[in-house]
């Protein structure tokens, strides 16, 4: 029997949404995995969770805390704030408690030009968006893992990049920026030459270096910078604070047991889900024949629910063995954090790299009072002598002491810096320093030099 291509895609596209949900609550934080399954009880009636735990509330730990996303690569300190006055329709959706992801996915559904796939396959990849509104994984690999080709994946894609906030679904920060230039009438060589190799001249408002690239004079070279300064590098800013805030509640705790790790799920984390004996037993009483079929289907979206929230745990509690075993020595010496990226656990753990991004996004350990990002256990590798490797966090930490020894009167340069850790066998360019130095929030030599 032959099969036809529309058997062939409704099959795929079944198989995309019953992945969806598992990925979806694996995404979700603690707090907002609770907000999500409440949410589900009050439209599934068959369906009990029971969240009793109080929640960790952020102003008792705040003074422990240690928070720091290291996926983003450039500081955004420096760039222009929005206006609050600013009457954005997006902000106006923020102020009725939309969420960024409502608020693009009720654009998608607005949308009647497009079919329902492509429909489908948009909101697919809105699922897949970061908390900044980036697209940070691979098409491929998301092609591979919910089983859209590739073509139809970037298809998605192009629509998406229409919606507002404009930016959102980017790959990176030149991306996002382009998108946002192209509606304007600045959309010119030299605007774009500006994005695709000023951002660092710009970033330390090196307008003598960013008007030589251009060969154009200072004044317009900072009109440029001021044009671009003025577009949005995060384009969820605006539905959610850039600080953290409402509570936070450790996925695990990690005890320190005389040498020995114990590793202790929090269980509030993890709410208990059961099936509502009563409408169980609805089921199979011909009194209720009528109501069998939507019984039925609320049956199916539980068990779906359950199935995907074990997956959730399951994943969870692998990766926080993993992590905790590969950083051993972080947590019982207190050495520096080994490095390592996602990459390497996906393979030790034989899944894509797109569901460890997502498994760590919003998730939280605790260890030795202090909360911070399970994030934070991953981090590049340097090459010192060919030979050795150490983690680039421990060469900040280097930079960083180092800076604070210098005399102010006479503050090191990054080619000095890079000299002195040269003289320790640590061989990192001068450019990389300077983005270390950033990293750090340390100014340059002339903002550190005392009079």
């Amino acid at each position: 029997m032959k099969i036809g291509p529309n058997l062939e895609q409704s099959q795929k596209i079944t198989l995309t949404y019953s992945m969806k949900q598992s990925l979806q609550l694996l995404q979700l934080s603690a707090q907002d995995l609770q907000e999500y399954l409440e949410k589900a009880a009050l439209d599934n009636p068959i369906l009990n969770v029971d969240v009793t735990a109080e929640n960790v509330s952020l102003a008792n730990a705040i003074k422990n805390i240690d928070i720091q996303d290291r996926r983003e690569t450039l500081d955004f300190s420096w760039w222009n704030k929005p206006n609050k006055d600013e009457n954005n329709d997006f902000i106006n959706c923020f102020s009725k408690e939309k969420s960024f992801t409502e608020y693009l996915k009720d654009q998608i559904n607005e949308m009647k030009h497009i079919n329902k796939d492509t429909e489908k396959f948009c909101l697919y990849l809105i699922d897949c968006l970061n908390s900044a509104g980036y697209l940070d994984c691979s098409l491929e690999e998301l092609a591979t893992e919910s089983g859209i080709n590739l073509f139809d994946m970037e298809n998605a894609l192009s629509i998406i990049q229409t919606l507002e906030p404009h930016g959102v679904g980017a790959r990176n920060l030149e991306e996002c920026l382009l998108l946002q230039l192209a509606l304007t009438e600045n959309f010119t060589e030299n605007y774009i030459r500006t994005i695709k190799f000023g951002l660092p001249l710009l970033a330390k408002k090196d307008f003598k270096g960013l008007s030589k690239m251009l060969h154009m004079t200072i004044d317009e070279t900072k009109q440029i910078a001021k044009t671009i300064l003025n577009l949005n590098p995060i384009p969820s800013r605006g539905f959610s604070s850039d600080e953290i805030n409402g509570y936070i509640q450790p996925e695990a705790t990690i005890l320190n047991e005389n040498g020995n790790l114990v590793i202790e799920m929090n269980d509030r984390c993890f709410p208990k889900i059961t099936l509502d004996d009563t409408y169980c037993a609805m089921l199979n009483d011909p009194q209720y024949k009528d109501a069998k079929k939507y019984l039925q289907e609320k049956m199916a979206d539980a068990k779906n629910i359950i199935s995907g929230l074990k997956k959730r745990n399951d994943t969870l509690f692998h990766l926080i063995c993993l992590l905790v075993e590969m950083q051993k020595e972080f947590f019982v010496n207190n050495k520096d954090i080994r490095p390592m990226n996602m990459e390497q656990i996906a393979d030790a753990m034989e899944v894509n790299i797109s569901t460890i991004s997502r498994a760590v996004s919003g998730k939280y350990i605790q260890f030795h009072g202090k909360v911070f990002p399970i994030r934070s256990l991953f981090t590049t590798a340097l090459v010192i002598n060919d030979k050795e490797t150490t983690s680039s966090e421990a060469v900040k930490r280097i930079i960083k002491k180092i800076i604070s020894t210098e005399n102010k009167k006479e503050p090191l340069s990054d080619d000095k810096l890079r000299e002195v850790l040269l003289g320790i066998q640590i061989n990192i360019s001068r450019r990389t320093i300077a983005k270390y130095r950033n990293e750090l929030k340390i100014p340059n030599t002339s903002e550190r030099r005392e009079i």
